[in-house]
């Protein structure tokens, strides 16, 4: 009995360091808070659920009190969903500086899907944190797809909520995993990538601006203008 008691302690020792050693992953949502539907708060819970269980990390949800009247509702919802008070981490509206140093402690964001991440999304990227959407069939809910297909992120975009999830949970399987994305935004989103690339879309824009004139000089009829990276110098 008493080797058996001393078995059982050093189990719970050894499941407690474990416990212990866990590292801490974060979900990220910095929009206000009118953009959470029920169906992106309905994913937050499954992905968390999913990651308590199978994970090597301790994952949380950010979100910001933006408004902070909202907050006791959105932690309200989450309840109802199975999701611990301690798992949500709300935090304050800061100023630019301090927004763009604690956007990399995220793991990941896991974009709104209605109405998406505009500048959100943008800074997300800038400061090489992934992001997974689920695009609308508004204007609005593909604003995040498409900043992602410029920097050829697409396999982030979602065909339904489902992959949604299943990204998200992939991308927060592990550390090695959750780097890995964040390395891979580095790269693809830097500052010679087509979308942080101001001087090339000046280039751009000038391009177009020439091509409207010429359209409108000669009196034609108005038409889509198309131009391709290769055809500007």
């Amino acid at each position: 009995a008493k080797r058996a008691r001393e078995e059982k302690e050093r189990s719970e020792k050894k499941a407690g360091e474990e416990e212990e050693e866990k590292e801490e992953g974060r979900i990220a949502n910095f929009n206000q808070l009118y953009k959470l539907q029920p169906s992106l708060l309905d994913a937050y819970a499954n992905v968390l659920r999913h990651t308590s269980s199978s994970s090597s990390i301790d994952v949380k949800l950010w979100l910001l009190r933006f408004p902070a009247s909202g907050e006791k509702r959105v932690r309200q919802q989450l309840r109802m969903r199975g999701v611990s008070e301690e798992r949500v981490i709300f935090g304050e509206q800061v100023g630019k500086v301090n927004h763009f140093r604690r956007i990399p402690l995220s793991s990941i964001m896991m974009d709104t899907m209605r109405i998406n991440g505009h500048s959100t999304s943008t800074d997300t990227l800038f400061m090489s944190v992934p992001i997974v959407t689920l695009p609308s069939s508004t204007f609005a809910g593909r604003v995040t797809s498409s900043l992602l297909s410029a920097c050829s992120l697409t396999q982030w975009i979602a065909r339904d909520r489902k992959e949604y999830e299943d990204i998200s949970k992939n991308i927060l399987s592990s550390p090695s995993h959750i780097s890995a994305a964040k390395r891979l935004v580095e790269e693809k989103c830097g500052p010679s990538s087509p979308l942080f690339d101001d001087s090339m879309r000046v280039r751009h824009i000038e391009v177009f601006y020439r091509i409207a004139v010429e359209i409108s000089s000669a009196k034609e009829v108005p038409f889509h203008i198309v131009v391709y990276h290769a055809d500007v110098v």
